[in-house]
This record gives C-alpha cells, sequence and structure tokens, in this order.
C-alpha cells in the first residue's frame, strides 16, 4: 500500500510539473525580462466583417524606446506564408531579424544559436534562416534542407545560409528567419508592425515599465484606460494564461492522486 501509494502521487504530480514545462515549451515562452506589445483588446477591431485593425507601427516603436525606463525596443513582424521546396510547397510563420544591436537583442530574447550554418549578419537580402524541423525532417519536402540550399519563400528565391539548434517549440523549430527590410518588402508591410520587444533599463521596474507603456500608448492612441486596444504583457502574464488553461488538467490529476492516497491508506489499514 506504502508503494503503491508513494508511487502513484509522485509520479502524477511530476506528471502535472512536466506537462507545464513542456506546453511552455511549445509555445516558446522564455524566462528573459522582456515585454512584448501588441495589437489587441476591446477596440482593436473595426465593423465586424471588416477586418480592419489599428495596427502598431515603427512610430510606435520610436516612441516607446525614448521612455525612461525603456532601454531598447525592437520592432517585429511575424507573418504566415508559403516556403517551396524540391517542388513541394509547404505553409508557415516568418519571423524579422533587426539590423545592428538590435539584433544581438533579437537572439537573446529567442535563446538560439545555429546547428549548422551560421546566423542572419547586417547585409542579408535574399538569405533566410530556418528552423531545426527543416533540416532533422527530410519527409515535408522529401530530403533535409541543408545550408547553401535555395528555397522559395512567396515565389521569391533565399539561399539558406543556417539552421536553427533545436528547442523543442512547435514555433520556432518551424520557422523561417529573415532580416526586416527584405522581409517588409516581401510581405507589403510598409511600417506595419506586428509584434514590438521591449528591454527594460531594470528587470526590478517591469512593472513600471509596463504602466509607461501603457500610458503612453493610450495617448498615442486616444484610448481610455479599460478600452485599450493594444496589449502589453511579460513572460511571466504569458505563462500564468498557459497555466490558466491548465488548470482543469491539473484539477484532475489532483483528483487521481487523491484516489491514489485513498487505496494507499486503505491498503496499510
Amino acid at each position: 500500500g506504502i508503494f503503491i501509494g508513494v508511487t502513484a502521487v509522485v509520479s502524477l504530480i511530476g506528471l502535472g510539473a512536466g506537462l507545464q514545462a513542456a506546453v511552455g515549451a511549445q509555445f516558446g515562452i522564455s524566462s528573459t525580462q522582456v515585454l512584448t506589445v501588441q495589437a489587441g483588446g476591446l477596440s482593436a477591431y473595426g465593423p465586424p466583417g471588416s477586418g480592419a485593425v489599428n495596427k502598431l507601427t515603427t512610430e510606435d516603436v520610436d516612441a516607446i524606446e525614448k521612455l525612461s525606463s525603456v532601454d531598447m525596443a525592437i520592432p517585429r513582424i511575424v507573418a504566415s506564408g508559403k516556403l517551396e521546396f524540391n517542388n513541394i510547397v509547404g505553409f508557415g510563420m516568418a519571423l524579422s531579424i533587426p539590423d545592428g544591436e538590435k539584433r544581438k537583442f533579437a537572439y537573446e530574447v529567442m535563446e538560439v544559436e545555429a546547428e549548422v550554418g551560421r546566423m542572419l549578419k547586417d547585409g542579408d537580402v535574399n538569405k533566410v534562416m530556418l528552423g531545426y524541423n527543416f533540416w532533422s525532417n527530410g519527409d515535408s519536402f522529401g530530403k533535409p534542407i541543408v545550408p547553401g540550399k535555395t528555397v522559395l519563400v512567396q515565389d521569391e528565391k533565399f539561399i539558406v545560409v543556417g539552421i536553427l539548434e533545436k528547442q523543442g517549440s512547435v514555433l520556432i523549430d518551424n520557422l523561417v528567419m529573415m532580416n526586416d527590410a527584405p522581409l517588409r518588402d516581401l510581405m507589403d508591410y510598409d511600417s506595419d508592425v506586428d509584434i514590438i520587444a521591449v528591454k527594460a533599463k531594470s528587470e526590478d521596474e517591469m512593472d513600471r515599465t509596463k504602466e509607461d507603456i501603457k500610458k503612453l500608448m493610450r495617448k498615442r492612441r486616444d484610448v481610455k484606460e479599460g478600452n485599450e486596444d493594444f496589449e502589453v504583457s511579460t513572460p511571466e502574464a504569458m505563462m500564468e494564461t498557459v497555466n490558466s488553461v491548465l488548470g482543469g488538467v491539473q484539477a484532475f490529476i489532483i483528483i487521481i492522486a487523491s484516489i491514489s492516497i485513498l487505496v494507499g491508506a486503505l491498503g496499510i489499514v
């Protein structure tokens, strides 16, 4: 009874913790203290059926970067598109990488390194870097994609310069990374931005930085508190959202563990 009870409880608790870590990894949630700003909220979208949204812009990035509590702000484009290789077409997500010092920050936030080949550099115009699955899983395109090969992204030719290390994230391992300017031209983005990544000057004042950004964006977008058409979040907030989804699963695991304790106790009695 003791053996069965202890083993079952420890196994189930470990399963719950492992599930939480696995889901966090799949969503690519990093422990890095970085805030993200994106369009969204109660009044983000226009009339029903219009699909209109008050998007973020590069001007918003510049304004956020001027805040006293902000060290750096970088624009990110996250666009869905098609990639063709070996006459096989696949679909996935493309992510922009900024130039200069902001490039280093972007790599630090994503916590990525090159498995083979090299990372993207300033001046790489017709070049891309691919996630680990493009190289390791040859079934998707008939054969693995290796550095030096040419792929078609949105029917435009790009040379693969490197493959990212395996991250265990379904998002990053299937990602197409491209420098900001070429991706912006390819997807006709003009000055629009999907996400703004913000590095606070002090990790101890993340809440203050978050409030500073909210105040600025309310003023720029002419919205009142409670009616924001944007969202400012931290990795912890993202993880809390995921955890709330996992709450039901964890409750079920606790019930099963409780039954195991009861069975073990009866066996001991």
